[in-house]
């Protein structure tokens, strides 16, 4: 497993984001063609602290990830959103509009979203 942490002046862990290559996930390689793999980078799940949430972390998480993205050669981010979340708990995906905010692109399949962020420039 890999990913990013977040701590706070006092040293504490205070956010996490679970991320790493999307063959590693196998749920999410269903029909998908093995060549492309080593490409695709996937944001899986967030965990942010009840009080430090609402206070940026999500996106400074998600800049250092297309950052070293796009240093480690990564074409495509991908990000697997809830498409109804009642709870900030049921947000542990991420926000749509926090993805967008970032230039991700919207692809409906089925009940599912994934939010894909082309890395080609």
């Amino acid at each position: 497993m890999k990913g990013y942490i977040v701590i706070d002046d006092y040293e504490k862990i205070v956010g996490w984001c679970n991320v790493n290559k999307k063959k590693n996930y196998e749920k999410l390689n269903e029909n998908f063609k093995e060549k492309l793999y080593d490409s695709i980078i996937s944001i899986v799940c967030f965990i942010i602290e009840k009080e430090h949430r609402k206070k940026g972390l999500t996106h400074l998480i998600i800049e250092k990830i297309i950052e070293d993205a796009k240093k480690a050669g990564k074409k495509t981010i991908e990000a697997y959103p809830a498409i109804k979340a009642s709870t900030d708990s049921g947000n542990y995906k991420g926000n749509i509009s926090t993805y967008k905010k970032f230039g991700f692109t919207e692809k409906k399949i089925g009940r599912k979203i994934i939010m894909s962020l082309n890395l080609n420039y």
